[in-house]
């Protein structure tokens, strides 16, 4: 499931880049992934993921709410350190 929330819950997509990917992690390709994307405007600074279960859609919000907390605290550490200047 791809949202306009910036959060993606589904299967993965077979690729070489996957495969090494999880080679590298040592663990076996999982069926489900959940990454969220972290912006700051239209400039995505951050990733958040993960593989589990199938997710419901409030579990789904949550990782969005997350997403969007971490992306608000990173503004706030950027509005800080100009300020510092």
């Amino acid at each position: 499931m791809a949202a306009e929330t910036g959060v993606f819950h589904g299967p993965l997509a077979p690729s070489t880049v996957n495969s090494y990917l999880y080679k590298v992690l040592h663990c076996a390709e999982p069926a489900l992934v959940t990454a969220g994307a972290i912006a700051i405007g239209k400039r995505i600074v951050n990733l958040l993921y993960g593989h589990a279960p199938d997710l419901s859609p409030a579990e789904i919000d949550v990782v969005h709410q997350i997403c969007r907390g971490a992306a608000e605290a990173y503004a706030r550490l950027i509005a800080v350190s100009k300020q510092k200047r």
